[in-house]
């Protein structure tokens, strides 16, 4: 687990330093073009707007409940997968093994929650994430 969340940890640090490598010469384009795209602007106030509003809309526990939603269907559940989704998953999971508590994996994927939020060092106020108290309220982790 500790081995998954360190190359987790320098997957994302590489793509920060990718994205913000690509913001100075895109900058630098921007202000040479601006006379030449117009509507240039418009594009990046769109892109700017959509990646804003996708980081809001909680992409993990959308899925959770989509993938809930098909074992209530089908009654096949990849619990394996909601295990590795982040804490926002949480509470369908929960919610999940409360309703269907015959549903395979789900008590694996809880416990790995569980144990993660365990491992993690008590947190700074600056470090505070919403997501992981809601998850630590819900499994009763102090």
């Amino acid at each position: 687990m500790l081995l998954l969340s360190l190359t987790y940890v320098w997957y994302s640090n590489v793509l920060l330093l990718v994205l913000n490598s690509l913001a100075v010469p895109l900058l630098v384009i921007v202000q040479t073009c601006k006379e030449i795209l117009p509507l240039f602007q418009w594009y990046m106030f769109a892109a700017m707007t959509s990646y804003i509003s996708l980081n809001y809309v909680n992409i993990d526990a959308l899925i959770a409940r989509n993938n809930i939603q098909r074992y209530e269907a089908t009654g096949e559940i990849d619990a394996a997968y909601l295990g590795s989704l982040s804490y926002e998953a949480v509470p369908y999971l929960l919610e999940l093994k409360r309703r269907h508590p015959e549903a395979q994996g789900v008590d694996d994927a809880l416990e790995g929650f569980r144990a993660s939020l365990q491992y993690r060092q008590s947190e700074s106020w600056t470090e505070f994430n919403l997501s992981v108290w809601r998850a630590r309220k819900a499994l009763d982790v102090k």
